[in-house]
Order: structure tokens, then C-alpha cells, then sequence
């Protein structure tokens, strides 16, 4: 089969984008206006509302946006199943990897970035803010994290990172009316960039140490004494870092809070989704390819060394902060860094996992990936459907992102109350959701791997969330909202609807079929 038709799905998004921007110009050519953003600029009074197209198109441009990831997802599946990335992957021009990992990737990313498209119609015209570019910035930063998860050299894989995280940067601040959204996308903006500076640095170390921008002949050269060159080993630590601030681990997670919080809800679901999964598979593609000698991942200075006093901090520090959390979307925040720490467990255990011992080149071994990619599976569709049930509780442009808000929500609300149970219980570990087994696999692995203390530690801050997830459904049906407040009220949107529907039909599917599914990934 060629190469270049595995290009499909990635290309299905440009063209997405392409076309909506197109469409976008040529329907509101005629009677176009500056929308909100003028009139918040020059503070002018009046109904802030951005759909110079009228409500029909805010919802077609989404429900657009959703049949292009439709298609994307379809197509990566279609691709996965039959093999015809082949064993070892098809490589592109030596810049892109087709394997089983790429095309895992590309299903997490489509998933999560059709599940937002799906969020964003009816939340952005409830709220009456300017979306016109929202869902182009979707699928480019979704095409840029597919470039990122299947970049074979270090030149493919920045343009990958900073096309997902420039977007991203975007949509964090796209509601310009709210002073939070912006605080939150300026943090995340300036963080994020010198991030991306230390890691292009290591990544220039890397170059001149080992000659290649290849990261397979980077693994090949970055051997034995050309491994412990001081150089060589700062450019790793270097781009672990930006790798690290990714993936919003601690004391890399400072723009995470801000972020989560300031951001429209189909952005912050973006975000916990779509650039955390992409961000992790990376982190593999990297470490597994580029960064394999014992001189670069085991003591003193490796990075298996450094994640495993990360993923220790991360773990407790995203669910001790959690717990005195009162904005949900926050909440959420401090539980994607302490699900980041759960992970690197995982990338730790890849490390000395029994498969890789003996081996002459050293790789990820294929369960340890695989186990990796089914967590972030879970993750993506517990916290796609626990976002979209806090963005559709925005009736009247008010959004409900406190948790005292869903006070009687289960009573008042019961299947969205249920879905949203759901999606947290999965995120806490309960079986028989996706999120268990996910839980599972990683503690597996850290067990076969001998890491004991690590798996002890993450089992216990598992349970200290436990009091955080049970919280907010304890709020929903257990408290009833006093008489002079209003309850957290829904809007009635299709589309919503449909993303929290799949959402919890992944988590339900995830959970009562985690051996087909482990089998898939692992190709």
C-alpha cells in the first residue's frame, strides 16, 4: 500500500479547515460585521453575538468540523485494522512513522478533537461569543498533534508540537470578552514558549552530538561513550522538559490550572484531551527511539531516574490540590496533572520492563506502549464526556463551572447527572469502566517491572481521589441547592448530547472489552 495514502486522515483535517474557513468567507461576505470583538474592544453596550452567519451556520460549522473527524478516525481505524502500517511502520520521505503507535494516536487525537467539535456549537451560540475561527483552530491543532505523534525526525516533530500548541494557545483565549481567558492563554502561551525554547535547544545539543536529525539514527549514534558526553545529556534533559511540560507534569503543570479554568469548556476538553494524549505518545516515540542508551535513561542523571521522582510529586501534588478545589473545571485540572503522573509510572516501567533486558538496542517494549495508549484511551473519553456535561450546563450564557452549582442536579437532571457519575467514577479507577483497566494495565506493568514502590504510591493516590470524584456526585444527589440560587440549568443541543452519548459509550466499551481493544492497539 503506498505511504502517502496513510497521509489520508491528517489530510482530511487541512482540508477540513480549509473548507470551513472558505465556506466561513464566502456566506457572511455579504453582510459580514466585526462581531463581539469590536465592541468589547470599544466598549459598546448591546448583546455580545459573534454568529454574523445566524445560529444555523454557529451549528453547521461544528457539526461540520465533527463529520471531518469523523472521517479521520474512520480512515486511521480502517488502516490499523487491516496493517497496512506494517509491523515496523512505513516511513514517509524519513520524516514520518506509520506504525501501530502513529495510527493509535490518530484514532485518540480524532476522538477527542470530534468530541470537542461536538461540544463547541451549542455552547458557543448559547454563550454568544465570536466562534467563527474555533473550529478551524480545531482541526489544524488536531492535524498538528497527528504530525507530532507520527514525526520520525526532530525537525517534523517541532513543527508538529508547535502547530498543535499554537492553536491551542488560541482557543484557550478565544472568548477575548473574558479577562480570565485571556490571563489563562497568556500563562499557557509564555510558559509554553520557553518550554518549546528549551527543548529546541536540546534538541540543537542532540543534533550536534550525534550528526542527524533522524531520531532512529540519533538511538544509533547516542551509544555508549558518545552517550555520556555532558552535551548529549543536557540536550536530553532539555527536551524532557518541554516534553514534561506537555503533559502538564509537576513542576512543569503551572499553566494547567489558569488554562483549564479560563478557557471555553470545548477548548479545556481540547486540552486535557487532545494535546495530553499526543503529548504522551510523543514522549514515548522520543524516549524509545532517540534516547534508549543506559547513560541517557538510567542513573544518576536518566530520565527514567528523573520521572520517577516526577511522577511520585505529580501524582500527590495534582490530587492533594485537587481536593480544595470549588470551580469543577479546576478541579479537573489538578486531575489531569495527577492521571499525567499515573502514566509516567507506565514510561518509567517501559524502562525496566523484563521484555526490554538483554536486548541489544533497547525500545519501548510493544504491552508497555499499548498499556500506555488504552490509559490514555480512557482518559480522553472520561474526561471528553465529564466536559462536555459542564459545558452544557451554560442556559442563559451562565455557565455552571462551580461544583456547588450542580447542587440537585442529579434530581433535577438525572441522565446528564449519570454521565457526568460516570465519566468520574472512570477517571477514579471503578470498575467495570475504561479507567480501571487502564489503572490496571499501568500498575501491571510496574509490578512485572519490579517497581513496587511505585505502584504502592499510585495505588494510594488513587484512593485520595477518590474523595474529590465522590464529592461532586455527592453534591449532585445528595444536596439540594438553596431556594434564593439557581440551579445548574442545560441548554437542549443535539450535538452536546451526541458528545456526552459517545463519550460514555467509549468509557462503558473500554471498560467491558479491555482485551480486544489492548489487542488492537498493540497491532
Amino acid at each position: 500500500m503506498s505511504t502517502l495514502l496513510l497521509l489520508a486522515p491528517l489530510l482530511v483535517l487541512v482540508a477540513g479547515a480549509l473548507a470551513i474557513l472558505m465556506v466561513d468567507a464566502i456566506y457572511l461576505a455579504a453582510g459580514k460585521k466585526a462581531g463581539s470583538l469590536v465592541k468589547a474592544v470599544h466598549g459598546q453596550k448591546g448583546p455580545v453575538d459573534g454568529s454574523a452567519g445566524g445560529p444555523a451556520w454557529a451549528l453547521e460549522r461544528s457539526a461540520a468540523g465533527a463529520v471531518f473527524f469523523a472521517v479521520a478516525f474512520v480512515l486511521s481505524l480502517i488502516f490499523l485494522l487491516k496493517g497496512y502500517a506494517g509491523s515496523e511502520g512505513s516511513l514517509l520521505a524519513g520524516s514520518l512513522r506509520f506504525d501501530t503507535l502513529a495510527l493509535t494516536g490518530f484514532l485518540l487525537v480524532t476522538a477527542g478533537g470530534g468530541l470537542a467539535s461536538l461540544m463547541a456549537g451549542g455552547y458557543f451560540h448559547e454563550l454568544k461569543a465570536d466562534h467563527g475561527g474555533f473550529h478551524p483552530l480545531l482541526l489544524l491543532s488536531t492535524a498538528g498533534a497527528m504530525v507530532l505523534v507520527a514525526s520520525a525526525d526532530m525537525i517534523t516533530f517541532f513543527v508538529g508540537l508547535e502547530t498543535m500548541s499554537l492553536a491551542a494557545y488560541a482557543m484557550t483565549g478565544f472568548r477575548i470578552v473574558s479577562p480570565r481567558s485571556v490571563e489563562g492563554a497568556m500563562k499557557y502561551f509564555l510558559l509554553g514558549s520557553f518550554a518549546s525554547a528549551l527543548m529546541l535547544y536540546g534538541m540543537a545539543l542532540l543534533y550536534g552530538e550525534s550528526g542527524s536529525i533522524d531520531l532512529d539514527v540519533i538511538g544509533r549514534v547516542l551509544t555508549g561513550p558518545a552517550a555520556q558526553k555532558p552535551l548529549a545529556v543536557l540536550g536530553s534533559l532539555l527536551v524532557l522538559t518541554g516534553l514534561l511540560f506537555k503533559v502538564a507534569a509537576v513542576p512543569f503543570h503551572m499553566w494547567t490550572p489558569e488554562a483549564y479554568q479560563g478557557a471555553p469548556t470545548p477548548a479545556t476538553g481540547f486540552m486535557a484531551t487532545v494535546v495530553k494524549a499526543a503529548g504522551f505518545i510523543a514522549m514515548l516515540r522520543i524516549l524509545g527511539t532517540a534516547l534508549t542508551d543506559p547513560a541517557l535513561a538510567g542513573p544518576p542523571f536518566g530520565w527514567a531516574t528523573i520521572l520517577s521522582m516526577v511522577c511520585v510529586v505529580t501524582m500527590f501534588w495534582g490530587n492533594l490540590a485537587a481536593l480544595k478545589q470549588k470551580n469543577i473545571k479546576r478541579m479537573l485540572a489538578y486531575s489531569s496533572i495527577a492521571h499525567a503522573g499515573y502514566i509516567l509510572i507506565g514510561v518509567i516501567a517501559g524502562w525496566v520492563y523484563p521484555a526490554a533486558v538483554g536486548r541489544a538496542q533497547w525500545a519501548m517494549p510493544p504491552i508497555v506502549s499499548a498499556s500506555i495508549v488504552y490509559y490514555l484511551a480512557a482518559y480522553v473519553a472520561a474526561n471528553a464526556g465529564a466536559f462536555a456535561v459542564v459545558a452544557i450546563a451554560c442556559k442563559g450564557g451562565g455557565e455552571a463551572t462551580d461544583i456547588e452549582d450542580f447542587r440537585g442536579f442529579g434530581r433535577h437532571h438525572p441522565l446528564l447527572a449519570l454521565a457526568l457519575s460516570i465519566c468520574l467514577l472512570s477517571l477514579l479507577g471503578m470498575p467495570p469502566l475504561g479507567g480501571f483497566f487502564g489503572k490496571l494495565y499501568i500498575f501491571r506493568l510496574a509490578l512485572d517491572g519490579n517497581l513496587w514502590l511505585l505502584a504502592v504510591l499510585g495505588m494510594i493516590a488513587s484512593v485520595v481521589s477518590a474523595y474529590y470524584y465522590l464529592g461532586v456526585i455527592v453534591v449532585m444527589y445528595m444536596k439540594e441547592k438553596e431556594a434564593a440560587a439557581e440551579a445548574a440549568a442545560p441548554i437542549t443541543s443535539g450535538q452536546m448530547a451526541a458528545a456526552i452519548i459517545l463519550a460514555v459509550l467509549l468509557v462503558l466499551a473500554l471498560g467491558l472489552a479491555p482485551s480486544p481493544v489492548l489487542s488492537l492497539i498493540m497491532g
